[in-house]
C-alpha cells in the first residue's frame, strides 16, 4: 500500500498536478518512508465543531463546494494509463480496480468471519454497472486531505486509498461523509450540521458537473453502498484487532449511513449486518 501510494502521487504530480512532489523514499523493517515538497496551508473545515461550524456555515457553503469540485475534476482528467503504469511497476499486485477491490473486500470479510458482509461483497459484484471511463480516482476524497491557502491553489494528500474507476467512485465517497461529517456537534446541532451537509454534498455534486466531465450519477448509488461495505468492513478489521480504537474513528460516526446505503442498494440482509 505504501508502494502504490508513493508512485500515484509521484505520477500525478509528473502530470502537473497540484500534490507534493515526492523527492527520496525508501523502507524500514517493511514501512515505507518519504521526503516531499512541503504543502503550505490547512484543511477548510479546520475548527469546524460545535457553535464555530454554525458560524462559518454561511461561508462554507459558498466556498467549500467548488474547493472540492475543482481539484478532483482536474484530477480526473489526467492521463490514467500513466498513472496505472506506474502503480504496476511498484506494486504488481495492489488492489488498483473496482474488479480487485470486490475480491479484496470479499476476502477480508472472510477471514474476519463476517459471512455478512462477504454476501455484500457478492451482491455488489452482481449488480456491478458498466464502467464506460476509468480516472484516477482519490479514493478518500474529503475536506480533511485538502489543503487551502490563501492566493495558493488546493494542495491534495493523502493516495493510500487511490483507484482506478469511475469518477462518481469519488463523488460517491465524498458526498456520503458530506452529509454525515464526524464533527463534534452534540444535542440540537447535530441534526442542524446534517442538514447543511446534504446541502453541502448537492453542491458538491452540482459544482463537478458544471466543471468535471459530467459523471453518471445514475451509478451514486451503487458506488455509495461499495463505499459503504468499505466502511463496515475498516471498522470490523478495527474491531477485530484494535477494538480499542473503534469509537474514536472518523468511520465509526459514518456506521449507520454506511449500512444505510449498503441496504439502499441491495436490500435488507437477513439477521442484519452485526
Amino acid at each position: 500500500m505504501g508502494a502504490k501510494e508513493l508512485a500515484v502521487q509521484r505520477a500525478v504530480a509528473g502530470l502537473g498536478f497540484n500534490t507534493p512532489a515526492v523527492r527520496l523514499a525508501g523502507a524500514v523493517n517493511g514501512h515505507k518512508w518519504s521526503v516531499m515538497d512541503f504543502a503550505a496551508g490547512s484543511p477548510p473545515l479546520t475548527g469546524m465543531n460545535g457553535l464555530a461550524a454554525l458560524r462559518r456555515a454561511p461561508m462554507v457553503l459558498r466556498q467549500l463546494p467548488s474547493q472540492l469540485a475543482t481539484p478532483l475534476a482536474e484530477l480526473h482528467q489526467l492521463d490514467p494509463m500513466t498513472v496505472t503504469e506506474a502503480v504496476r511497476n511498484a506494486a504488481p499486485s495492489v488492489v488498483w480496480t473496482v474488479e480487485d477491490l470486490l475480491v479484496h473486500f470479499k476476502a477480508q470479510a472472510e477471514l474476519l468471519g463476517r459471512s455478512q458482509l462477504a454476501l455484500i461483497a457478492g451482491r455488489l459484484s452482481e449488480s456491478r454497472p458498466s464502467e464506460d471511463r476509468r480516472v484516477v480516482c482519490h479514493g478518500d476524497y474529503h475536506p480533511f486531505n485538502l489543503l487551502v491557502s490563501p492566493g495558493s491553489p488546493t494542495v491534495v494528500v493523502d493516495w493510500t486509498g487511490s483507484l482506478l474507476a469511475e469518477p462518481v467512485y469519488d463523488l460517491a465517497f465524498t458526498t456520503l461523509l458530506l452529509e454525515h461529517p464526524p464533527l463534534d456537534a452534540p444535542g440540537p446541532f447535530g441534526s442542524i450540521i446534517g442538514g447543511l451537509g446534504r446541502r453541502l454534498a448537492t453542491r458538491f455534486l452540482d459544482a463537478y458537473q458544471s466543471v468535471g466531465l459530467r459523471a453518471d450519477l445514475a451509478q451514486l448509488g451503487w458506488y455509495r453502498g461499495l463505499h459503504g461495505l468499505r466502511v463496515l468492513i475498516e471498522l470490523a478489521s478495527m474491531e477485530h484487532h484494535h477494538s480499542d480504537r473503534v469509537s474514536g474513528h472518523p468511520f465509526n460516526t459514518l456506521r449507520s449511513a454506511a449500512e444505510a446505503a449498503v441496504v439502499d442498494e441491495i436490500g435488507p440482509i437477513n439477521g442484519g449486518l452485526g
